[in-house]
C-alpha cells in the first residue's frame, strides 16, 4: 500500500516535471484507480496544454508516464507501480478498450474463430486480459513483440 510520504514524492515529482515543461496544471495522486485492484495508483494531473501533454496517440503521455517512473525509482526504494493520465485521457481509453475487447470475446464466442486485436501497450493489453479471464470458454495471450504487441483472443481448447 503507498504512504502518505510517497504519494507526495509523485505529486512533487509531477509537478517538477511539469515546471521543467512550462506547462500549468494540478496534479492528483488517486489509489484504487483500477477496480479489483486495491493497489493502484494513477497520477492525474489537469491542464489546460492537456495536447502536449498527451501527444499523437497518447505517446507523450507515455513518455511522461516513463520519465516520472525512472525519477521516483531514484527517490522511492520501493517499486510502486503507477500510471499517469491527462485529463481523463487514459481512463476514456480504458473504457474503449474494455468495449473493444467485449466485442471481440463476443465475437470469438459466437464463432469459435480466434480475433487478434490491434497493437497495444503492456497497460492496455492488462485491461483485455483480465476481462479475458472472467470467461471460461476463451482464452487470451500477447503476441508480437515491441510496438507491434497484441492480444490474441481464442476459444479454449
Amino acid at each position: 500500500m503507498i504512504t502518505e510520504e510517497q504519494k507526495n514524492v509523485l505529486r512533487e515529482i509531477t509537478m517538477k516535471v511539469l515546471k521543467k515543461l512550462h506547462i500549468k496544471g494540478n496534479v492528483f495522486i488517486v489509489t484504487n484507480a483500477i477496480p479489483d485492484n486495491d493497489e493502484s495508483i494513477c497520477i492525474q494531473i489537469q491542464s489546460q496544454d492537456s495536447g502536449y501533454l498527451i501527444g499523437k496517440s497518447g505517446n507523450n503521455l507515455f513518455a511522461l508516464q516513463h520519465l516520472i517512473r525512472i525519477i521516483a525509482s531514484k527517490k522511492i526504494e520501493e517499486r510502486i507501480n503507477f500510471i499517469v493520465d491527462v485529463n481523463s485521457y487514459v481512463e476514456n481509453q480504458k473504457e474503449d478498450i474494455i468495449d473493444k475487447a467485449n466485442f471481440a470475446i463476443k465475437e470469438v464466442e459466437e464463432t469459435g474463430k480466434p480475433i487478434e486485436l490491434q497493437p497495444m501497450n503492456s497497460y492496455e493489453r492488462r485491461l483485455v486480459h483480465v476481462r479475458a479471464s472472467k470467461k471460461d470458454s476463451i482464452e487470451s495471450e500477447s503476441i508480437g513483440e515491441g510496438l507491434n504487441r497484441r492480444v490474441l483472443i481464442k476459444p479454449t481448447n
